[in-house]
């Protein structure tokens, strides 16, 4: 059995990927009620899925390159157990292969924003579910429950809240 390869990460890096998963999982969730371009629009504006797929892979000894992604079993379902040890124990590595799935999430994402794509598509759904479950089964668990709050309200497309500012979960983040 070949063992669980794990990466080590800086909180500060794990609470911006989990805000950004967040705003990606929100945001694509509300695009399906506006229109598309402008959606584009707001992630030109925005910090792209690309520039954070770029700091991932600068920001990690994993060889980060582009697969088909599949939407990972155990991303649906974490154990009790494992979610109770984390609460008192968070975790500051993720397994290579979630940095690697989170990477070429983040490329789908990317995908998206081409100016080919001209609607909002089931894709879409998809990306937005993965990218939600990504961030409450693997990433959720890595942080200190009051920064996971936080995530819950960060800013995102069409946003009809007051949400939290991104800036405000970069603090050990250069883009």
């Amino acid at each position: 059995m070949e063992k669980i390869k794990k990466v080590k990460i800086k909180y500060g890096h794990m609470l911006f990927l989990s805000a950004y998963c967040h705003n990606l999982y929100l945001s694509l969730y509300r695009s399906s009620g506006g229109e598309w371009k402008d959606f584009r629009n707001y992630y030109q504006i925005f910090i792209s899925p690309i520039r954070v797929a770029k700091f991932l892979q600068n920001n990690s000894p994993v060889n980060l390159v582009r697969r088909e992604i599949v939407l990972k079993k155990e991303h649906m379902h974490t154990p009790i157990v494992k979610r109770f040890f984390f609460l008192f124990f968070p975790s500051k590595t993720l397994e290579e292969s979630d940095v690697i799935y989170c990477y070429n999430l983040l490329l789908k994402i990317d995908d998206l924003l081409k100016p080919d794509i001209e609607k909002y598509t089931i894709d879409a759904t998809w990306l937005a579910l993965a990218a939600g479950l990504f961030n409450d089964d693997v990433l959720k668990f890595r942080l200190k429950p009051k920064d996971f709050e936080r995530v819950l309200s960060v800013e995102h497309y069409w946003e009809l809240v007051e949400t939290n500012k991104m800036v405000d979960f970069m603090k050990d983040v250069k883009l």
